[in-house]
């Protein structure tokens, strides 16, 4: 059950951050000939924060490890979506190409550090 929980929360995470920029910088999104209100994006910020708050709560009493667990998920999540950035050529946010494979390097480099945390906290 914990497992599942982590994967959720790291999931409503990302999908709340990116609605929440999308609002910050009014980014249209075109889904065929469709234009998503910007007003969506607003209420899935709602909805799916409290669905990660929800999910958080229920996180707590399973300790630390599971914060730990929490974070590297998310950074697995930015490690991809990074990834399929610089592999389709994607430019936002003044990055692009090489700059995206720099975040991945680091990106790793955390994932090294958190998995180090994980490997103490289960031999101690």
């Amino acid at each position: 059950m914990r497992n599942i929980l982590i994967v959720n929360t790291a999931i409503f995470v990302s999908v709340a951050a990116l609605h929440a920029l999308r609002v910050a910088y009014q980014a249209p999104v075109v889904i065929g000939s469709f234009t998503l209100p910007l007003w969506l994006s607003a209420v899935a910020v709602v909805g799916v924060a409290i669905l990660a708050y929800l999910n958080w709560r229920a996180l707590e009493h399973y300790g630390k490890e599971s914060w730990l667990r929490l974070l590297l998920a998310l950074i697995v999540i930015d490690i991809a979506v990074l990834l399929c950035s610089w592999a389709t050529k994607l430019t936002y946010w003044g990055m692009s190409g090489d700059t995206f494979l720099w975040f991945v390097i680091i990106d790793v480099i955390l994932v090294g550090i958190v998995l180090g945390a994980l490997r103490k906290r289960a031999s101690s």
